[in-house]
């Protein structure tokens, strides 16, 4: 399949049919009516303010048996608040009894709110009350309780408002459709489409020439540093690094990293024993341990520098550290992926550096094994490229 044909693949139009469903769940979720929430009432606060919008008219007292004294009345509410309690007393009289109270309540626990602007009787007895010398006997207020009145509710939704919204809903996704499938909208797109797969070519077709440069030019330097007879010489391109008399360069590569590889050794197992009490706080244990050693061994990058290959030195320039291996102790030079391992003699540690390109590894294994094969007068050994790269380039 080519390049244009899965771009358009991955640019196909949107499915009417997915469309069609989001649509209908989206006006379903806005045709469900929200229920109204009634704001919660409090059971009233003492407003001694209110006192003066509370009115008690046609007061009666009439003594009774006893003590007891019989009060009759009538009490309004004048004000825009809800009286919740109220309590009155009578003054000019007096307790003659342990039980005796003054007071007595109008509107409590066991009788109604007195909304606003409504009037109600009232009747109450009160006991062991004496009339003082010369005071007069009249009914007032005592103590208050009010709340606001609540706010008028709006009539019930009768689902018009809903349906009208259904139905404009259903006319919008109707003439987006419409809009939708027009040919001249689906002729737009297609041709969106067909410049966004060429767009995609072009890109994957510069992509694969730039790929081919660089294989050809691999191609090339790999021909100079296997059969060609004298090799390049680079010192003028050489920095961050003091060559010695007589060296020569002849292979630079930048940006490569230097591997380092760093061991760490645990151990797996389990201790047993017996622990004896020889003080108070102080235990003496004899026992033993059986472990198992596991080395685990990682790679990371250490430092980013250039890579200098001379006739005499193999050379990374990084930057906290310049390493250096005699061309005359390259033992060998193996390649593994990215990577270009330099073995040398009297070294534990192999030397590995990692290249930024696919076939700088191939290049910089091959230009290492010519001057240290030079070095020692040896015939050029053939270098197998990784995969991907050209067999005719070894």
């Amino acid at each position: 399949m080519s390049a244009l044909t899965t771009a358009a693949h991955r640019l196909r139009p949107i499915n009417n049919r997915a469309v069609m469903v989001g649509a209908c769940a989206v006006l379903v979720l806005l045709s469900v009516p929200i229920a109204p929430v009634a704001k919660a009432q409090g059971l009233g606060l003492i407003d001694a303010s209110y006192a003066a919008d509370v009115k008690l008219s046609d007061v009666r007292l009439e003594r009774g048996k006893g003590n007891e004294v019989h009060i009759s009345g009538r009490v309004t509410n004048s004000g825009q608040k809800i009286v919740t309690g109220l309590k009155a007393r009578v003054t000019g009289a007096r307790a003659t009894a342990h039980s005796g109270s003054p007071e007595f309540v109008i509107v409590g626990p066991d009788q109604p709110p007195l909304k606003p602007n409504e009037t109600r009787s009232f009747e109450a007895a009160v006991r062991g009350l004496t009339r003082r010398a010369g005071a007069r006997i009249e009914v007032e207020p005592a103590s208050l309780l009010t709340q606001a009145a609540p706010t008028a509710l709006p009539p019930p939704d009768d689902g018009t408002p809903t349906v009208v919204l259904f139905i404009g809903s259903l006319v919008i996704l109707g003439i987006l459709l419409v809009y939708y499938n027009l040919p001249s909208v689906r002729a737009a797109r297609r041709e969106r489409a067909a410049q966004r797969a060429a767009q995609l070519a072009e890109q994957a077709r510069q992509q694969a020439e730039a790929l081919k440069r660089q294989e050809e030019a691999a191609q090339k330097l790999l021909e100079v540093y296997t059969s060609a007879p004298d090799l390049p010489t680079l010192n003028a391109n050489v920095s961050g690094v003091i060559l010695q008399r007589g060296e020569n360069c002849c292979f630079i590569e930048p940006n490569v990293g230097h591997i380092v590889t760093s061991k760490r050794t645990r151990y797996v197992g389990g201790s047993q024993g017996i622990s004896f009490r020889i003080a108070r706080g102080v235990y003496y244990r004899v026992g033993a341990y059986s472990g198992q050693p596991i080395t685990e061994t990682s790679e990371a990058v250490g430092d980013m520098g250039i890579l200098y290959v001379t006739d005499q030195r193999v050379i990374f320039a990084g930057g906290r550290e310049v390493t250096t291996v005699p061309v005359k102790k390259v033992a060998d030079v193996r390649i593994a992926g990215n990577d270009v391992v330099v073995l040398s003699e009297n070294r534990k540690t192999p030397f590995i550096m990692r290249s930024p390109t696919k076939y700088g590894s191939v290049v910089a294994a091959a230009a290492i094994r010519r001057v240290a094969d030079d070095a020692v007068g040896s015939p050029h050994a053939s270098l197998v490229p990784p995969a991907g790269a050209k067999q005719g380039a070894a």
